[in-house]
């Protein structure tokens, strides 16, 4: 029908000039028609009208002319010619259309699959030009899509901008780009201005249109704060595991501070009556006196120093620590009266401070734990050694706790720091439950292993301070 209507118009429009105008370019006009069909239709249509258009071109040529039959002839193949290419050009052109229907629906799916994923998804060019912005990234940021595309993604980040490099002619990456290498934890920023903790994860993909960085974030608010809740629950049991131990040593540490304030008392005494009979030689016999005073003095200070620290009210802000100092102090605490008992205490410490950045009353109360546990267990046995071992390794301290105590059962394995499992008949089982979190939440592990017939050997490790590190945080 194109091919047709085609003819007719230029038929028309020969017949129309035809007075004023006479041409032997016949062909030329009814070629416009093919094109048309065929660029409408294909080639069928243009070859269905290059037949149509052979008897309209003898038609208009002159019967008179010479070059009849050849032109009739020219002019059937480039009918057929522009039929064919016609349609291969509208085949073309349909692919065209084709890939483009197909490409808008995929656009369509991605952006529907996107808008269901619960994480906010944002795609963003090397550059950190913010493409794709989907609906979860809306609720979570605040912005709607339309204001942020075309926008950098710093706008979402309150990470500090990467310095440049200077003298180098590599660029420093910008944007997502600088995000690659696994999930990260930072804080994006909505567009109220309010900051929150947030994960994001950054995969590069290669398009058509070169590479583009996708950013899946979420919010981690929430899992802060159940985190900072655990901490405190946690904090909290370990100050009652502490309250109960010191219920448990108050007797012995009675004791303990009794003896010096004992010693006290009778060098006191022994310096008034030395007084009262003054006499210039007694001088040195007196000054002797007075200086065990205060060394007596200055032990039961410390046990009440120690004790002190222990019974610190949950904190769980981190220090720089000497692990030796604190084992120092917690053998002070826990072995109290532990001599009448028969038990030797061998101390094989590292020379030098080992410093670790820790709570220093929680770490003393893993050390109190352990050395409480050893003392009970060497209590009824014939030997009673109980040797803590202090040693570098690598970035770490280990600090071994060995006696020679009835041991482990074999059952029992890493059970043994699981919560409510003892092998006391009065123990509650939480002691080395709260250890090992304890040790864990310090970047260290605790372990337990027995030699039968020989000892029990408690080893925990906590990592090292890199004074590096800290000159360089500072």
């Amino acid at each position: 029908m194109v091919g047709l209507a085609g003819l007719i118009l230029v038929s028309a429009l020969k017949l129309a000039i035809a007075p004023v105008f006479t041409s032997s370019f016949n062909g030329l006009f009814f070629s416009l028609a093919i094109l048309f069909a065929a660029g409408m239709g294909g080639m069928a249509p243009g070859v269905f009208t290059t037949v149509l258009a052979l008897p309209l071109v003898y038609f208009f040529t002159d019967e008179n002319s010479t070059s009849q039959g050849p032109d009739m002839a020219l002019f059937a193949g480039v009918g057929f010619g522009i039929a064919w290419l016609g349609g291969v050009l509208r085949e073309e052109r349909n692919k065209a259309i084709m890939a483009t229907r197909l490409l808008q629906r995929r656009e369509n799916y991605l952006q529907a699959i996107l808008d269901t994923i619960s994480d906010a998804t944002i795609a963003t060019k090397p550059s950190g030009e913010i493409v794709s912005f989907n609906a979860a990234a809306e609720r979570l940021f605040g912005y709607r899509e339309k204001v942020v595309l075309t926008r950098n993604v710093n706008i979402l980040l309150t990470e500090p901008r990467q310095p440049d490099r200077g003298g180098g002619t590599e660029r420093a990456p910008t944007g997502f780009a600088r995000l690659m290498g696994g999930s990260r934890l930072l804080r994006g920023k909505r567009s109220d201005g309010t900051t929150f903790p947030m994960s994001i994860h950054v995969a590069r993909i290669a398009t058509s249109e070169g590479p583009l960085f996708i950013g899946f974030a979420r919010d981690m608010t929430e899992r802060e704060r159940a985190a900072t809740r655990l901490e405190q629950t946690e904090a909290e049991l370990a100050r009652l595991s502490r309250m109960s131990e010191m219920g448990e040593m108050a007797s012995a540490l009675a004791h303990e501070i009794n003896q010096p304030l004992s010693a006290v008392s009778n060098y006191v005494q022994g310096a008034k009556r030395m007084l009262e009979v003054f006499d210039p030689a007694m001088l040195p016999a007196l000054r002797e006196s007075l200086a065990a005073t205060a060394t007596q003095a200055l032990r039961a200070g410390d046990i009440i120093h120690h004790l002190r620290i222990f019974m610190a009210q949950g904190e769980i802000d981190k220090e720089i620590v000497d692990i030796n100092t604190l084992i120092e102090g917690a053998m002070a605490l826990a072995l109290a009266g532990t001599r009448e008992d028969g038990i030797l205490t061998e101390l094989d410490l590292a020379p030098g401070p080992l410093e670790a950045l820790g709570n220093p009353t929680q770490i003393q109360q893993v050390i109190v734990n352990l050395l409480r546990n050893a003392a009970d267990a060497v209590r009824a046995s014939e030997r009673k050694v109980i040797t803590v071992r202090t040693r570098r390794s690598g970035k770490f301290v280990r600090v071994e706790l060995s006696d020679t105590g009835h041991g482990i059962p074999p059952d029992f394995g890493d059970e043994i720091f699981k919560a409510f499992v003892t092998t006391k008949r009065s123990g509650m089982g939480v002691g080395l439950s709260i250890s090992r979190r304890i040790i864990e939440g310090h970047g260290g592990a605790i372990s337990a292993r027995t030699i039968p017939g020989r000892e029990t050997i408690f080893t925990f490790t906590l990592p090292l301070v890199d004074r590096e590190i800290q000159a360089h945080d500072q």
